[in-house]
């Protein structure tokens, strides 16, 4: 079930509720936050905002009275699925969200997931990442929109190519599906593990052709361009990922 939903209020129980937040003039997602007691990552996640610092009156934004995220429930998830994906524990789920029946979950439904936050891997240094070597090939070929490093006051991880809707997105190495489902903002994502620690990611998809599990050679079409999650046009978001830590796309991929 989902959280109570209030317009604009202090919020006063103790207990999660989900706030719906009318922007006023000359607000900003920093003095909203502390309105509320949550951090503006809270709000930024949970209302799928591209830029925090672009909002404007009379927006609407839906977050949690606490610390945390929104997830909209999506076919074939589970309990234990959404907590992975947040790093949190079912139980968590469970209380948040005062679930009757934690095995009963309904396509759409929002759940408050405090403490929630999407997995997070460390960034490797930049001489680590000069010495790596290439061989990927371009998972789809199109101008590279935003690159890797700081965008917005934050670390963007990865490259952002533009590409047709619909248009192949291909494995950058042979390797065997890690993971091929809905992953957050990443929207629709597909990650590849080729072995000696490298993965990398594929986001924002509008159709995935893959399952978990699943050997792909290298430029097997794994996946069609699209929009979801948050996206603001058809784009492949694309990782490297080794050991855990990000590297900068362009230093893998061939010429």
């Amino acid at each position: 079930m989902e959280g109570r939903t209030r317009e604009g209020t202090e919020h006063a129980d103790t207990r999660p509720t989900i706030i719906t937040h009318i922007v006023a003039p000359g607000e900003t997602v920093t003095s909203i936050a502390e309105r509320y007691g949550v951090t503006p990552a809270t709000i930024a996640l949970s209302s799928g905002l591209v830029n925090p610092d672009r909002i404007y009156p009379g927006q609407r934004l839906v977050f949690p009275s606490v610390v945390g995220i929104l997830h909209r429930v999506r076919s074939g998830e589970s309990l234990s699925t959404i907590a992975a994906m947040y790093e949190v524990t079912a139980s968590d789920i469970v209380q948040a969200n005062d679930l009757a029946d934690p095995d009963r979950l309904s396509k759409g439904q929002l759940l408050i997931i405090p403490g929630g936050r999407l997995k997070q891997v460390t960034v490797a240094s930049s001489s680590a990442a000069d010495r790596s070597p290439r061989g990927l090939i371009w998972p789809c070929r199109g101008p590279i929109t935003s690159h890797f490093g700081p965008r917005w006051g934050r670390l963007h991880t990865g490259i952002d190519i533009a590409a047709p809707y619909g248009a192949s997105i291909r494995a950058a190495a042979a390797g065997r599906v890690s993971y091929a489902g809905w992953y957050g903002n990443y929207g629709r994502c597909v990650i590849l593990d080729h072995g000696g620690g490298l993965q990398t990611l594929y986001a924002h998809a509008h159709e995935i052709l893959v399952t978990v599990g699943e050997s792909v050679a290298q430029g097997q079409v794994i996946a069609r361009v699209g929009t979801t999650g948050n996206s603001t046009g058809p784009h492949l978001h694309f990782e490297v990922r080794v050991s855990g830590s990000i590297r900068n796309p362009l230093n893998y991929l061939d010429d």
